[in-house]
Order: C-alpha cells, then structure tokens, then sequence
C-alpha cells in the first residue's frame, strides 16, 4: 500500500543577474504538488523562459552564471516542513532585494507539459 501526502506548496525564489543592475529581478512561483508519494524520491520543477532571461540579462540565450541565488520552501497546511537555500539565509526577504515578479513557470505552462510525467510531482490543475 503506497502512502501519499495529499498536497505540498513548493514557493520558488531565483535571483536573476545580469549585466544591468536594474533589470535584476527576483523570480517567484508556487506550485502545488497532489498525491506526493512517502518514502520515495520526488522531483519538483520550474522554468525560466527565454523572453525573461532576455529582459533581464538583454540576450535570449541563459548561462548558468545568471542565477546567483535560489530557494525553495515547502509548506503542508501552511506548516514549513522543508527548504533548500543557496545564498544567505531569507536573501528574498530582504529589503535591498529587486521586486518579486511572478515570473517561473510551472511545469504546465511549458511545452515540457505532456512530458516526463513519471519523473516529476503531479501538479494540481490551475484554476482559469
């Protein structure tokens, strides 16, 4: 018998550099993952599209070196139960951060949709 958890929030933060200070941006998105099986590896996703990278860093093509910072919090019922962090502890927080913009991608608003659909966490349909 597979033991599931009925629903975790990923909330995503990636700072976005690039050659003009001004046009850095912090990049955010929540997704909602169902049915995230226990006791197994999961894989949870976001992506960057090519007009974003190209209006922060003025080129369409990215680099690894444009994402200086990124996090990822993941609450159950509101509760954190997890983060990964790489720069300092809460960097999104802080008060000389660029603007949050909605700006990720989930996984189902690619055309990476109907893909790898064993591999990475289901995601709840969003509503329109």
């Amino acid at each position: 018998k597979a033991e599931v958890i009925p629903e975790l929030t990923f909330e995503y933060f990636v700072f976005l550099t690039g050659p003009v200070k001004e046009n850095q941006r912090i990049l955010t998105a929540k997704v909602v993952h169902t049915n995230v099986p226990i006791k197994e590896v999961v894989r949870s996703v976001v992506y960057i599209s090519p007009s974003t990278i190209l209006k922060v860093t003025g080129k369409p093509e990215g680099n690894i070196n444009l994402v200086s910072m990124m996090a990822v919090q993941v609450t159950m019922g509101g509760d954190l139960v997890g983060q990964h962090v790489k720069g300092s502890d809460n960097w999104w927080k802080s008060a000389s951060a660029p603007k949050a913009e909605a700006l990720l991608l989930n996984k189902l608003e690619t055309p990476f949709a109907p893909l790898w659909g064993d591999y990475y966490l289901d995601l709840q349909a969003q509503a329109k």
